[in-house]
């Protein structure tokens, strides 16, 4: 074994091709070692074999100086760092850094733009006339709120209730004339009055 520091003889010392020629001759046939066969096939020879942590880490700082991309907003300059989740491809499409940029920029396109008011559904060639949630906030505008049995006027309790069942007359379903506003306990009086008169005639007919 040789000590710390021990300089070999041959160090800085060229071989002579015949030299050369003599040391193939003498290893030609014999079998080669595996960190010899490492050497001859260079990184080939590194299969199987584990990084270590540190080599990891020295890989990852040295590929993450590619992954890592900043631009500016084009509204307020600030730097945009490209967050984990984006692909490269998305983070390209980005110009803004905030939601509250993106605003600004279409409030600034939009400035002294003639914006035409939103048509009422009412007047749109295309409507077909409200259904049932529109139709009962209708009659509750129309009678203000207000139960037309016994005059209670409030909102948080005001019912709308057929004045016709719609399971027997459902071609009034949506009309507004057919429509009442009841309280809670006038609305339970009038089904149950429903239920007496229609049911006598047909006793398979169910209130719905």
């Amino acid at each position: 074994m040789f000590k710390q520091g021990h300089i070999p003889w041959h160090k800085g010392k060229h071989l002579s091709e015949e030299h050369r020629k003599k040391i193939q001759q003498a290893l030609k046939g014999k079998p080669k070692s595996a960190e010899h066969i490492a050497k001859l096939i260079g990184n080939k020879g590194r299969t199987g074999q584990h990084l270590s942590i540190e080599h990891r880490r020295k890989l990852g700082e040295a590929h993450r100086k590619y992954d890592v991309m900043k631009r500016e907003c084009h509204k307020c300059a600030r730097i945009i760092v490209r967050p984990p989740n984006d692909s490269i491809v998305q983070f390209k499409g980005r110009k803004y850094c905030s939601r509250n940029c993106v605003m600004q920029i279409q409030s600034e396109k939009n400035k002294g733009k003639v914006m035409i008011p939103p048509m009422p559904h009412e007047k749109n060639p295309a409507w077909q006339g409200g259904k049932n949630g529109y139709s009962k906030k209708q009659a509750k505008i129309r009678d203000r709120f207000t139960c037309r049995w016994c005059g209670l006027q409030d909102k948080e309790v005001i019912e709308v209730d057929h004045i016709l069942p719609k399971s027997i007359f459902p071609n009034l379903a949506y009309s507004l004339d057919n429509l009442i506003t009841l309280c809670a306990n006038d609305h339970r009086r009038k089904t149950n009055m429903d239920i007496k008169k229609y049911r006598s005639k047909n006793k398979k007919w169910k209130l719905t």
